[in-house]
C-alpha cells in the first residue's frame, strides 16, 4: 500500500505531523546549493571563456595574443566557445556542491516515516558523519 495518495495528500500529512518545519526541512541548504553553484558557475564563466578561447586560438594558429601580461580575447568568442566554457561552469558548479546536495536530500528526508532515518541534529553533524562513516566517496555520491 501507498503512503500517500498524491503530493497533496503528502504536504497534509507532513503538515498534520510537523508543521511548517517539516515543509522546510533542507530549505537551508537548497539555498546555499543554489548561491554555491551560481558563485562557480557565473564566477568563473569569464576565465573559462578567456581559456578556451586562448586554446582555440592556440590551436588554429599556433599562437595566443597576450597583453599586459594576460590573454586577450581578440577576436570576440565564438558561440561554440561561449557554449563550451558554459559546460565546463555548469559541471564544474555541479561537482563542487554535490556533497551539499547530498546532505539536503538526506535532511529533507530525515523526519519522514519513509526510507532509512539519519538521525542528523545539524548540518555540520550531518556532514561530520556522512565522512566518518562513508568518507570522501560519500560526499560524491550521485556523480557517476
Amino acid at each position: 500500500a501507498r503512503q500517500y495518495e498524491g503530493p497533496i495528500d503528502c504536504l497534509i500529512q507532513t503538515w498534520r505531523s510537523a508543521g511548517i518545519a517539516g515543509l522546510q526541512r533542507g530549505l537551508g541548504l537548497g539555498v546555499v546549493r543554489e548561491v554555491f553553484f551560481n558563485a562557480v558557475r557565473i564566477g568563473l564563466f569569464d576565465p573559462i571563456l578567456l581559456g578556451v578561447h586562448a586554446g582555440t586560438n592556440l590551436l588554429r594558429s599556433g599562437q595566443v595574443e597576450v597583453q599586459d601580461g594576460s590573454l586577450r580575447a581578440s577576436p570576440a568568442p565564438s558561440a561554440q566557445e561561449r557554449t563550451a566554457a558554459g559546460l565546463i561552469c555548469g559541471g564544474l558548479g555541479g561537482c563542487v556542491v554535490n556533497p551539499v546536495e547530498v546532505l539536503k536530500t538526506r535532511m529533507q528526508a530525515q523526519g519522514g516515516s519513509t526510507g532509512y532515518q539519519h538521525g542528523y541534529t545539524s548540518v555540520s553533524s550531518a556532514l561530520a558523519e556522512l565522512v566518518r562513516k562513508e568518507g570522501l566517496a560519500g560526499c560524491v555520491q550521485g556523480m557517476s
